[in-house]
């Protein structure tokens, strides 16, 4: 009897055609996620819910935060009102420590404040000034306000400089600016805190 014959071999798929879809997929991937990804650090639900939680403590304490602007400056105008040194943190401070949940990062002091002690209201107030930092590798990015009645006590922001850049010098001057919705008219004390003195100082801000 004869023997059946044998099938006749398979050729094999070329692998190009999957190289190339593998290829493309990447490439539209990469193509949508750096057109449509949201810029800006990424969700973080713990902290997010933790600041929404001590948000809500301090507005039923009685304080308001906001949010302001920091721009570095070198050259400082000539000072226009009276600024005081506090040795000790005012009891103001103390308060707002106590319901704060984060770590706070003080400068060791500001050497120089130049700030008026009256303002329109409706307008954004400036505050001039140069101030020593604890860490050679960290900078000012911004400012968080709050304010309670006549209070307004003021906390920088900081982030670390990227490890493979040379750190700064350690005193630095720029200009916070406070948005005109954080002070409605009426008299205030500024306290800008600080780790050996802080300083403080009053302002009114009038109506047009």
């Amino acid at each position: 009897m004869p023997a059946a014959p044998r099938p006749p071999l398979r050729k094999p798929w070329p692998l190009w055609p999957l190289a190339f879809a593998i290829l493309v997929s990447l490439a539209a991937y990469t193509y949508f996620r750096l057109t449509f990804a949201k810029p800006g650090k990424p969700h973080e639900p713990f902290a997010e819910t933790r600041q929404r939680a001590e948000s809500s403590t301090l507005k039923a304490a009685g304080w308001d935060w906001c949010q302001a602007s920091y721009e570095p400056l070198v050259d400082l105008p000539a000072p226009e009102g009276a600024i005081r040194l506090l040795p000790a943190r005012p009891e103001i401070a103390e308060e707002l420590f106590r319901l704060s949940t984060e770590n706070w990062h003080l400068p060791i002091e500001y050497t120089a404040v130049a700030a008026s002690a009256r303002s329109p209201a409706g307008a954004d107030y400036p505050v001039h000034f140069q101030v020593e930092l604890d860490q050679a590798r960290a900078h000012i990015v911004s400012f968080d306000l709050y304010r309670k009645g006549s209070d307004l006590v003021v906390l920088p922001r900081w982030e670390p400089y990227p490890t493979e850049l040379t750190p700064r010098r350690p005193k630095v001057g720029g200009k916070l600016l406070v948005p005109a919705a954080a002070l409605p008219a009426g008299r205030y004390r500024v306290t800008l805190l600080a780790l050996k003195q802080s300083s403080q100082w009053e302002l009114e801000v009038t109506v047009p």
